[in-house]
């Protein structure tokens, strides 16, 4: 035998190395997690877009709603200023009009009318309420300058066939409980 013939223990020895050196070769190399980071990023983005969309259209609905709503009871608040009885008939609902004859709407606004006339208003708060089985409501609150002081002012609105009207209105020295601007 030569040396160069292999012997059984030199096979086996040259396996084991070349077993480990495998092994070393075996071991996968670290992944870049750049991809996921940017799948994930852009998820978020979009998440977050969503989130914000919602939110506008949201913001755009109530302020739809409660701009019919103010115009109608601005209306009132300027009939009642003006002591124009019919405007304020006819801005009110069924309701308004089945309860109350004219003759009582002229005798309220001959009170009122004269301490309001030439006063500015701002709206102080807006509710609106919807029950089943009910029309749909909403009080809106002012607070009126007046030369003597301040008056309050809440306008009571119903809708009917898909508009705002007048179910009542009352006037007080003092601050509505729903108006939180006291």
């Amino acid at each position: 035998m030569s040396e160069n013939d292999p012997t059984p223990q030199k096979v086996e020895k040259e396996q084991k190395n070349s077993s480990e050196k495998a092994e070393v070769k075996k071991t996968p190399a670290k992944k870049s997690n750049k991809s996921m980071w940017i799948v994930l990023g852009s998820i978020a983005a979009v998440l977050f877009l969503g989130f914000i969309g919602v939110i506008i259209a949201g913001i755009v609905l109530v302020s739809n709603v409660t701009k019919d709503i103010t115009a109608t009871s601005d209306k009132v608040v300027i009939a009642v200023q003006n002591e124009d009885s019919d405007s304020l008939y006819t801005l009110a609902s069924r309701t308004f009009t089945d309860a109350t004859p004219i003759s009582e709407v002229v005798s309220t606004l001959a009170q009122i009318s004269p301490l309001l006339k030439g006063s500015t208003f701002s709206v102080t708060s807006t509710s609106i309420e919807k029950n089943s089985g009910s029309p749909e409501t909403a009080v809106v609150d002012y607070k009126i300058k007046t030369d003597d002081g301040t008056i309050y002012m809440q306008v009571t609105l119903e809708k009917e066939n898909d508009t705002w009207e007048l179910l009542n209105f009352q006037t007080s020295k003092t601050a509505f409980e729903s108006d939180s601007s006291n």
